[in-house]
């Protein structure tokens, strides 16, 4: 038998979403990284995605949230990623709550 505070410890542990950390990767907010649009990285995917810069901004304003890699002070890698409500995402046989990897280049 648990007492209520090891049960509700128990229901986080099971049905809470956990993004691992990495040591060479940051986790930042798209809108940390929004003045660094203009740098080269960012070109190819400007050139295969028409709007990109827009829909990089909207992102910036939605607060998603990236992991970037830098080297030498510059971002060399990039993920963007969404935290999906499972009422939003419609994934068949996935009931709970998902991540959606929305870009990533490197």
């Amino acid at each position: 038998m648990l007492s209520i505070a090891e049960g509700l410890s128990l229901l986080k542990q099971l049905h809470s979403l956990v993004i691992p950390h990495h040591p060479l990767l940051e986790e930042c907010f798209v809108r940390d990284i929004e003045s660094e649009i203009e740098q080269p990285f960012f070109d190819s995917l400007r050139a295969s995605y028409d709007g990109f810069n827009a829909w990089f901004l909207k992102c910036a304003k939605e607060n998603r949230k990236c992991y970037i890699l830098k080297v030498d002070n510059k971002i060399t890698a990039l993920l963007i990623y969404h935290k999906e409500k499972s009422s939003s995402h419609n994934l068949p046989n996935i009931s709970d709550d998902s991540i959606k990897m929305c870009t990533l280049r490197s």
